[in-house]
Formats: C-alpha cells, sequence, structure tokens
C-alpha cells in the first residue's frame, strides 16, 4: 500500500517518560499504554490486513486539540474557526513519538523507518488526530506527501 490514513478519535496523547520502580526498572506510564493501545486498531484497519512496511516512510500527524471549556465564548469561537495557534500543554513531538511507536509492527515495522515527519496542532470541535503515511517507494512512483489536513 502506497498510502495509509486513519483518525484516532478522541483528545490527543503525548507519549509520556518512562517511569522507574524503586528498584529502577523502567516502565511505560499507564495513560500512554492505554493512548497506544487506543491508536492500534484504527492502524489495522487503514492497512487492511496488509503486513508493515520495510522501507523508508514519510509520516504526517494533524492533531485536534479540544478547546478549553473554561475560555469565553468569543475565544472559543476564535480558536473553532483555526485564528489562534494552538500552543497547549502536550509538546507535538510527543504526540508524534505515540502514533509513531503504536504504529510499530502494524504501519511500519520500526518507527526508525520514518525519514520525513511533521506535526501540526490545532484547535478543534471534534478533537482527533489524523495520520498519513506515505511510503518512500510510492513517492519515488510520484505518489505525493500529502497532509491529512489537505486530502
Amino acid at each position: 500500500m502506497d498510502r495509509v490514513a486513519f483518525t484516532v478519535p478522541g483528545a490527543p496523547q503525548g507519549k509520556a517518560r518512562p517511569r522507574f520502580t524503586r528498584t529502577g526498572i523502567a516502565y511505560t506510564p499507564g495513560k500512554t499504554r492505554a493512548y497506544e493501545a487506543l491508536v492500534k486498531p484504527y492502524a489495522k484497519q487503514a492497512m487492511r490486513g496488509l503486513d508493515p512496511s520495510f522501507g523508508a516512510c514519510t509520516l504526517s500527524v494533524v492533531a485536534y486539540m479540544p478547546i478549553p471549556r473554561s475560555w469565553p465564548i468569543t475565544k472559543r469561537g476564535r480558536a473553532s474557526r483555526n485564528e489562534m495557534p494552538c500552543i497547549g500543554r502536550i509538546d507535538g513531538d510527543n504526540i508524534l513519538k505515540a502514533i509513531g511507536d503504536a504504529c510499530n509492527a502494524i504501519v511500519w515495522r520500526d518507527d526508525a523507518q520514518v525519514t520525513d515527519a511533521r506535526v501540526v496542532k490545532r484547535y478543534g470541535l471534534e478533537p482527533r488526530v489524523e495520520v498519513s503515511v506515505v511510503h518512500l517507494e510510492a513517492g519515488e512512483r510520484g505518489v505525493k506527501f500529502i497532509a491529512p489536513e489537505a486530502a
């Protein structure tokens, strides 16, 4: 498959730092594991039963963050019309890491195969993450790297 695109509904989550037990054993926090588990079925459905890619690919992630309810109506309106930047608490690179790790062994063998990545944060009335992957072999055949927001 040349291009894989899917949407994960719900508020985006970033990959949290590993935590350590008292004996020094590292583990992934439960909230991160739960979000990655949420992403996996959408990635599997988009792959339609195909095996993971073994080649290089590009990754585009557009994260639509929830608009805070505490904001005044005018500010909420500006946010919903994409008239203000989303500088919320979750770092874009952490969202990218969570999506990348969740797609391991599904879309690609390992997220180290991603050679070009882009993350965009926006406010949205429906919080979600839109993911687009283009395999570079497809790019050589003329398939364009299209961000999900432009598709």
